[in-house]
């Protein structure tokens, strides 16, 4: 495990695939690797799921106020705190995460604005 250098791309007489340990390439080619008739393969879209998900737990925190209550709870309070019963959601940008975040907002009977 680790990065491949020219110095060990030189010596590498069957490479046929190199794994970059990461979702960028952009420090990680270089001109050689890139003449080189191996395959190359990265990490993209390893993680989308549990990105998403991870999002979702923080949009659910925050319209239930969570972050509130948990603070509360430290301080043995259990003084109702509110929220909202109606919510827009807005998600940026066209990637996959994107996309699931949103299938996660309709199942979950969102309005996305």
């Amino acid at each position: 495990f680790g990065k491949i250098t020219p110095e060990l791309l030189s010596v590498a007489g069957q490479l046929e695939w190199v794994q970059a340990p990461t979702a960028s390439l952009e420090h990680y080619v270089f001109d050689e690797l890139v003449a080189h008739p191996c395959t190359l393969t990265n990490m993209r879209g390893l993680y989308y799921d549990v990105i998403a998900d991870h999002v979702m737990g923080y949009v659910l925190v925050f319209a239930r106020n969570l972050h509130r209550y948990l603070r509360q709870q430290i301080d043995r309070r259990w003084a109702p705190v509110g929220g909202e019963e109606e919510r827009s959601d807005f998600l940026s940008g066209p990637g996959w995460i994107s996309g699931i975040d949103a299938g996660h907002l309709h199942l979950a009977d969102c309005t996305m604005g």
